[in-house]
């Protein structure tokens, strides 16, 4: 038996998220205002916890997730056989399920596009008053599922199966 390594998978499935991923690691850790808030921007009229929702991180995430989604969608529609095809809605439906999660139902968009101050994303701000690591408590409830801190119930449910 010969294997041998199919390049293109792995730059497409390895080599390419790692660089994406270290790359904006290493600007978010980077002590540049300018690549901190490509990342993670703040965007001080809005609440604080909807801040890195805007940056290329989550937003890369979402684009993932998305894709995701309208795949497993096509993947049902071409099915022909109905337990490949309910596998793929099930698959697209929790896929769906958690990009709603992590785009927050859209709140933060909502936020954002009702904001009627100014939001200016690379305004200098002075040192002292940016710290891109500190985590404000977000203000007023939350209806996601992963927001409402229910890690010992998820794992309870998993346990029982």
């Amino acid at each position: 038996m010969n294997w041998k390594p199919d390049w293109s998978k792995l730059v497409i499935y390895l080599v390419i998220p790692a660089v994406l991923t270290g790359g904006m690691a290493a600007m978010y850790f980077s002590g540049d205002p300018v690549a901190q808030r490509l990342v993670a921007p703040k965007l001080p009229p809005l609440n604080s916890h909807s801040w890195r929702e805007f940056g290329l991180l989550e937003n890369g995430q979402t684009l993932l997730l998305a894709v995701m989604v309208a795949t497993l969608a096509a993947g049902a529609w071409r099915a022909r056989a109905w337990r490949a095809r309910a596998g793929f809605v099930l698959a697209a439906l929790f896929a769906l399920f958690i990009l709603l999660e992590e785009i927050d139902y859209g709140k933060h968009w909502r936020e954002y596009a009702a904001c009627e101050e100014s939001i200016e994303w690379f305004r200098p701000v002075p040192h002292g008053e940016w710290n891109p690591l500190e985590e404000k408590k977000a203000q007023g409830a939350s209806f996601t599922v992963h927001q409402r801190h229910l890690t010992t119930e998820f794992k309870a449910g998993g346990m029982c199966c």
